[in-house]
Formats: C-alpha cells, sequence, structure tokens
C-alpha cells in the first residue's frame, strides 16, 4: 500500500498546521486555565469547512475522504487536545449517525448546519450505569400519540454522562430504550434532540483531570418531547448504528486526537511537590516507549484511513480495523507519569499541546 500522501492531502496538513501554530496556539493557555469553551476558534474551524471533512458537499460537508478527516484531526490534536476532541466528536460522533441513517428531511434540516460549522453535534450513549452494554440503557422513550410512528410524539425519561460538548452543541444524538425484542434483549433506538427540546437540560459539567477546554457533561430528559419524526434510522437500530459508528471512526479519531494530552515536561510527584531525581530515567523511558508505539500507531491510523478512503470494507475488514490498537495505553502511559489521579495531580504542570 503506498502511504505518500497525495498533494491534496499534503496542502491539508501544512494549511491546519500553520493555522493551529500561529492562530491558536496562542489562546491555548488562557482557554484551559478558565475551563473556556473556544467558541470563536471552532467557528473559525467552520468557517474554513473542517468541521465536515468526511461529509459530503450536498450534506453541507467538504466531501473529502476520510485520511483527510484523520489528518486534520491529528494536526488538531497536535497543538490543542481538547479541540482535537471537540471536533472528533462533532464530525465522527455528531454527524456521523445523521450520515448514516438519516432521511432527506433530517439531513438538509440538522446535518446541514452541523456539518457545515453553524451548528456543533453531540452524542449521547453513555450513562451512570451503561456504556457499550445496551442491556443496561436505562433511559427510555415511549411514543404517545399515532401508533404508527409516523406522528405524534417521543416522551424520553432518564440521563446521559461524559458527554462531549456537552452544554455547547445544538443538536443532540441519543440512544434509548423503545421496549424489548423477540428474545427478550433491550430495543435501542436513536433520536434528534435539539438542545432547545422542552425537557431536555445539561444539569452538570465535569471538572476534568485536563483538557479542560472541551465540556464534558450530564444530561437529564424529564418527559422530553420530540415529534415522531425525529426517530433516527428505524426503531430498534439505534444500538446497532452507534456500534457501526464506533467501530469505524471511533479508533480512528481516539487516535488523532491524542497527541494534544502529551505533557510539556515529565514529574515524578513527591508529597513535598518535589520530583525524584533517582526515578526520572525510569518516567523518561517509559515516555520513550510510548512515544514509540505512537509513532507506529499513527502509520497505522493513516493506513486505516487510506484503506477506509477507498471501496467499502467488508464487515470482517472493518471488526479487524475496530480490535487495532489505540491511544489508550499511550494515554494511560503519560498520565502515570504525571502520577495519574493521586493526590498531587492538581499540582503537575498539565499543558494541552505537544513539546
Amino acid at each position: 500500500m503506498d502511504l505518500d500522501l497525495s498533494s491534496e492531502h499534503q496542502l491539508l496538513r501544512s494549511t491546519i498546521r500553520d493555522f493551529m501554530e500561529k492562530e491558536v496556539a496562542p489562546v491555548i493557555e488562557e482557554h484551559e486555565r478558565e475551563h473556556k469553551f473556544p467558541v470563536e476558534v471552532v467557528r473559525r474551524l467552520g468557517e474554513m469547512g473542517w468541521l465536515g471533512i468526511p461529509i459530503p458537499e450536498d450534506e453541507g460537508g467538504t466531501g473529502m475522504d476520510t485520511l483527510a478527516y484523520a489528518i486534520a484531526v491529528e494536526e488538531i490534536g497536535r497543538v490543542w487536545g481538547s479541540l482535537g476532541l471537540i471536533v472528533a466528536a462533532h464530525t465522527s460522533l455528531g454527524c456521523g449517525p445523521l450520515h448514516l441513517a438519516g432521511t432527506k428531511e433530517q439531513k438538509d434540516r440538522y446535518l446541514v448546519p452541523m456539518a457545515s460549522g453553524q451548528v456543533i453535534g453531540a452524542y449521547g450513549l453513555t450513562e451512570p450505569g451503561a456504556g457499550s452494554d445496551a442491556g443496561g440503557t436505562r433511559t427510555t422513550a415511549r411514543l404517545e400519540g399515532d401508533e404508527d410512528g409516523h406522528s405524534g410524539e417521543w416522551v424520553i425519561d432518564g440521563g446521559k454522562r461524559f458527554i462531549t460538548n456537552a452544554g455547547q452543541a445544538g443538536t443532540y444524538i441519543i440512544t434509548a430504550r423503545t421496549g424489548s425484542r423477540d428474545d427478550g434483549a433491550a430495543e435501542i433506538s436513536a433520536f434528534i434532540l435539539p438542545a432547545d427540546t422542552p425537557g431536555f437540560r445539561v444539569v452538570r459539567i465535569e471538572d476534568k483531570l485536563g483538557l479542560h477546554a472541551s465540556a464534558t457533561g450530564e444530561l437529564a430528559f424529564d418527559r422530553c418531547r420530540t415529534p415522531a419524526e425525529n426517530l433516527l434510522g428505524e426503531r430498534g437500530d439505534g444500538f446497532r448504528m452507534f456500534l457501526k459508528i464506533l467501530e469505524e471512526e471511533g479508533p480512528l479519531a481516539e487516535t488523532e486526537a491524542a497527541p494534544g494530552v502529551r505533557t510539556t515536561q515529565p514529574v515524578v510527584p513527591q508529597p513535598d511537590g518535589q520530583a525524584a531525581p533517582a526515578a526520572i530515567d525510569n518516567v523518561l523511558e517509559n515516555i520513550a516507549r510510548a512515544n514509540t508505539e505512537m509513532g507506529a500507531l499513527y502509520g497505522l491510523t493513516e493506513a486505516m484511513g487510506s484503506r477506509l478512503s477507498g471501496p467499502r470494507s467488508s464487515h470482517r475488514s472493518r471488526k479487524q480495523n475496530s480490535r487495532s490498537p489505540t491511544a489508550g495505553p499511550w494515554i494511560a502511559t503519560c498520565a502515570s507519569c504525571q502520577g495519574g489521579l493521586s493526590p498531587y495531580t492538581g499540582a503537575m504542570a498539565w499543558r494541552c499541546r505537544s513539546p
């Protein structure tokens, strides 16, 4: 496989890198320190077409391939991890389900504004007691009115947690239990929820260890009413839809956004706040190994992007891609070098940009 970037991809990479380093890097410190969502920066990304890179032009996007999207998130995340996370969650998890399963009317109303950068998107699957386990989903949706599903309203009750872009998104895609299947398993469906939907609110924003400019929050639904036409895809297909999105897009977005969580300087925390010189060599060895692994992972990610940009891969190849190593171990190593979630973490020099 030829992994050399085309001239178009090289131009995209250099353009985004130049923008991030010259115009975005100077404002990172302020936003991270004040836990402030980068509204103006995100608006600029939308104006340049970088919030809908893999989405077709007739759906509001740029119409570029998956490799171009991977390059964009990598270059954004390399300078600012929070921003890389915002873009990846919006594009893959917000726009992705609408592109995959939305009707023409749903795409025109919701996807076009999202892919063109006018509206930020978010995706709600995780709950306090459920995530990729569909059987654990406690959020429910019941249809009131016309039982044929073409009119009436869905009434949603429950909540979601650890939702990226919470409080900033204008459109949310969420899952809820709509009944039981013939085999007794939970029937999970997907819904489109505008931020101003009656009965829907963001109840809190998490105080995270890092990536402070990226909003992560908890959603609550209290007799939240949405039109029957806001069912996304077929009833009962919600969980399968999200698995497909996570399978194809999740590892790619996670890997490319990961560089921004690098720390500027390794430290070994001690109770007195000082670094222990004798342990520095071990820390540096761990970081060197992690960086080597990430270097290999970048190559794998670009190969995945090239493969996904071509003819649709088989179900088996997508499953193989989803089992490829992702950035989690690399991030865990960096966190452990900074004390992890120890009592000393608050004093650590967490900087959301690469050295």
